[in-house]
Order: structure tokens, then C-alpha cells, then sequence
């Protein structure tokens, strides 16, 4: 496999993430949403609160 195509598909697997990401976001939908996250993520939304783990940020776009 050369760098162009796992390149491509690279790219074509973070373009995924980010359509499944808004989906989840536009739809209000917490749950797919926090699926998109690993167990150990951080996540800091606009305005500086800092959620850890994918249990506290589901909940906090529930």
C-alpha cells in the first residue's frame, strides 16, 4: 500500500468521524456523540468547562 493511499484513507476515516460528530451534535444526540470519544478522553467545551472521560461527557451533551 502506498502513502498516497493509506493517505487517502486516512482522510477518508477522520472525514467520517467528523460527519458522525455533527450528526450526533445537529441531532442532540449524546450518545453516538460520547461513542466517538475513547473511555479516557478530555473534552473542554467553549466556554472552558473540561469534562473527562466519556461517561461525564455524555452527560454533559445530554
Amino acid at each position: 500500500m502506498s502513502t498516497t493511499e493509506t493517505s487517502a484513507k486516512d482522510e477518508a476515516a477522520i472525514k467520517a468521524v467528523i460527519a458522525a460528530f455533527a450528526e450526533a451534535w445537529n441531532t442532540k444526540d449524546a450518545e453516538p456523540l460520547a461513542k466517538l470519544f475513547a473511555e479516557d478522553s478530555d473534552f473542554v467545551d467553549v466556554i472552558g468547562r473540561w469534562f473527562k472521560g466519556r461517561t461525564e461527557i455524555k452527560q454533559a451533551h445530554t
